[in-house]
């Protein structure tokens, strides 16, 4: 749906994210002329449609989990705690599972 009226077709290179925020750039553009207050909600829905992402955004990240769960969230505590972001003797017990 685009308001109320219903999309028949989207174009081959479509992606419902950018679609998303093109309508909101095009709603404060409008609204922001005017000298009132406005309220505008941008809810992405894009897991939803399309189910894929990006291609270029696919390749960025296709290298990123094949380490498995228990090797990222170790790497990650690490630099968490390395960065001073938490204190380990408050995680010292703390398990995934």
């Amino acid at each position: 749906m685009n308001g109320t009226t219903p999309v028949e077709s989207v174009p081959k290179d479509y992606y419902h994210t950018d679609a998303i925020n093109d309508t909101a750039v095009s709603y404060v553009r409008a609204l922001s002329k005017e000298d009132k207050p406005f309220f505008l909600y941008v809810a992405h829905t894009a897991p939803h449609w399309p189910l894929q992402a990006l291609p270029e955004d696919i390749k960025k990240y296709e290298q990123t989990y094949k380490g498995g769960w228990d090797v990222i969230r170790e790497a990650r505590y690490k630099r968490m705690v390395a960065q001073g972001l938490i204190d380990p003797k408050n995680y010292a017990d703390v398990s995934p599972y």
